[in-house]
């Protein structure tokens, strides 16, 4: 850990002063959407239990969205082409696994975004699409990494409910899903499944 600072404090000792502040102000912004993750309670139980997680307060441009009935989910398109961008050569540890999944998880939201732009200046995705461009959105949602505009709005909500809910109602059959609300009592407007036994 040490000598990781070490040698990135090195790295930033030698770039230029105006460089120097473009590391900042990046850093600055990736801070300000980084947030610890929920902690999910365990899968396979019975559990209702809310959390609420803060969002992006402004629309990121370039962006991706996916509107429901209730609101649109809006994600940073530059951050998901990153992600896409960042999968591994050559997948030889669990690491590099978990890197490719989500390099092809963003890059499915990408592929699935159209080419006219929404209300909010957005490429938008339809509502029914696929496994891993839900499951996007919703680890976005969980994160922090997202802005949600709520239908008939224009402002991003500052926090939303996030919901385990778990039923299990007998020893061998159950069903987990990870609701998201616009505040707590709310209806979800986007679910997604969580476990299933």
């Amino acid at each position: 850990m040490h000598r990781a600072s070490h040698s990135y404090a090195t790295t930033i000792h030698r770039l230029p002063v105006r460089r120097v502040c473009g590391v900042v102000l990046i850093l600055a912004a990736g801070s300000a959407l980084a947030q610890a993750p929920l902690k999910r309670p365990p899968a396979g139980v019975a559990v209702d239990q809310s959390a609420s997680r803060s969002l992006m307060v402004r629309l990121p441009q370039p962006c991706v969205s996916l509107a429901t009935p209730a609101a649109t989910i809006v994600l940073p398109r530059r951050e998901l082409q990153a992600e896409a961008d960042a999968r591994p050569k050559r997948i030889e540890t669990v690491a590099g696994q978990e890197a490719a999944l989500l390099a092809n998880r963003a890059k499915a939201v990408l592929d699935a975004a159209g080419s006219t732009p929404d209300a909010l200046g957005c490429a938008p995705v339809a509502a029914s699409a696929n496994g891993d461009v839900r499951t996007t959105f919703g680890d976005y949602l969980e994160r922090g990494r997202a802005a949600v505009v709520p239908a008939g709005q224009t402002a991003p909500l500052r926090a939303i409910t996030v919901r385990y809910y778990g039923v299990q109602p007998g020893p061998m059959m159950g069903r987990g899903e990870i609701q998201f609300l616009l505040k707590a009592g709310d209806a979800p407007f986007f679910t997604l499944s969580w476990w299933v036994s």
